[in-house]
């Protein structure tokens, strides 16, 4: 009886492991099954589209309520010949995050933001080590194919900010991270929206004209420049930053202005209409027309987002120093405030000044008079910028 009994446990051991590995098999079938019909769905909804030119749906096939979700969250599918590419080049603390994010206020836009993030504090420039990988990487992503960036790619399920910036992609990769590790979905998101824009403060402009030169890109650049004594203040306390002398090294900063300057030259004469100048002091000053004059070099109309974008982000500070809610009209100067309250820093900003001194005149800004160092006023140190196409926008 007791072998019996033993034998009868064995036995119900024995089931319950086989119940066990069957329902882990089931579990793995239905997963498998789930993922495919999901991309599958993804597929069909876009392939479906052909070249209509209105607003369809990518459905969630993951969703708990499926349609009553999904069908929220509209990409545009448009003709992929008539897709417009805009880059914003600009370097650390000098107003790209602003202007970026204004831009991509208008809903039919998928934002590229940072794609150099994963080389941390360094820049891309002609001849360094990594300047052919960082032009790949913005050609492959401006052509929407994430089919080698799987560095890229690995950044981008690490850090959230590869992709929050974008709502075309974000809005389903937030509760679906796994999304934004398949290179097919976001390779076909990116095909289906009409408009590229990207912003990188690690790019330097002489790499621009493999872009520009690209039949296969419709692409015009923005390139930002800021005063280096009010970005390189900016910049002051930030721990990230003080690590690289890319960010930090005065002499560094300012070398990269003046190589950003002669190869701006060369660019506005070989690929005219196609990129543009604007320095960070007369935008903030003049924002409207500034944001509006950017709008119809990058194709694009005063949507109503960005509108409301402009309206809420410029009348007074919000948040840290990383924040885009700012008082435009006294951000642009506001270092001058910081050394003429403070007599003992007026050597750091004789010696930006200094090292500066070439970029300074070249893109417009004006050494200040250092007998009135601690007086209550001093005059705007603006110059006229070195071309006219970059005089202030009138407001029409």
């Amino acid at each position: 009886m007791r072998i019996v009994n033993r034998k009868l446990c064995e036995v119900k051991r024995i089931l319950t492991v086989a119940t066990l590995v069957m329902s882990l098999y089931v579990i793995i079938i239905n997963f498998s099954t789930y993922e495919k019909n999901f991309q599958e769905g993804i597929n069909s909804r876009i392939e479906e589209t052909g070249d209509k030119k209105d607003i369809n749906y990518l459905h969630n096939f993951n969703s708990r309520d499926d349609d009553s979700w999904g069908a929220k969250h509209p990409i545009l599918k448009t003709d992929k010949s008539a897709t417009l590419q805009n880059m914003i080049i600009s370097t650390w603390r000098s107003g790209s995050t602003f202007v970026g994010e204004a831009v991509a206020s208008h809903p039919e836009t998928y934002y590229h933001f940072e794609p150099l993030n994963q080389f941390r504090i360094v820049q891309a420039r002609s001849g360094e080590p990594f300047a052919q990988e960082a032009t790949q990487l913005v050609k492959n992503l401006m052509k929407c194919d994430y089919s080698s960036l799987q560095e890229y790619i690995e950044f981008g399920v690490e850090h959230v900010y590869p992709h929050n910036h974008n709502p075309k992609v974000w809005v389903h990769c937030e509760r679906q991270r796994h999304l934004c590790a398949d290179w097919e979905f976001l390779s076909k998101t990116c095909n289906s929206v009409s408009i590229q824009l990207m912003k990188a403060v690690r790019f330097r402009l002489s790499l621009a004209e493999s872009l520009l030169s690209d039949d296969a890109l419709n692409l015009r650049v923005l390139f930002l420049v800021r005063d280096p004594r009010g970005s390189l203040l900016s910049r002051r306390n930030l721990t990230w930053c003080q690590k690289s002398p890319d960010c930090f090294d005065t002499s560094r900063v300012c070398a990269d202005m003046v190589a950003d300057f002669k190869a701006g030259a060369k660019l506005r004469d070989k690929y005219p209409g196609q990129i543009k100048f604007i320095r960070y002091e007369d935008l903030m000053m003049n924002v409207e027309p500034e944001i509006k004059s950017i709008l119809r070099f990058f194709r694009l109309d005063y949507h109503p987002d960005i509108q409301n974008f402009i309206a809420s982000h410029t009348v007074t500070r919000v948040g840290n120093d990383f924040s885009t809610f700012r008082d435009s009209k006294t951000m642009p100067f506001h270092w001058i405030d910081h050394y003429l309250q403070d007599n003992n820093d007026s050597h750091v900003l004789q010696n930006i000044e200094t090292q500066c001194q070439e970029a300074m005149n070249l893109w417009g800004y004006e050494p200040l008079p250092f007998t009135r160092i601690g007086e209550s006023t001093i005059a705007v140190p603006l110059l006229p910028p070195p071309w006219p196409e970059m005089k202030i926008a009138s407001d029409d």
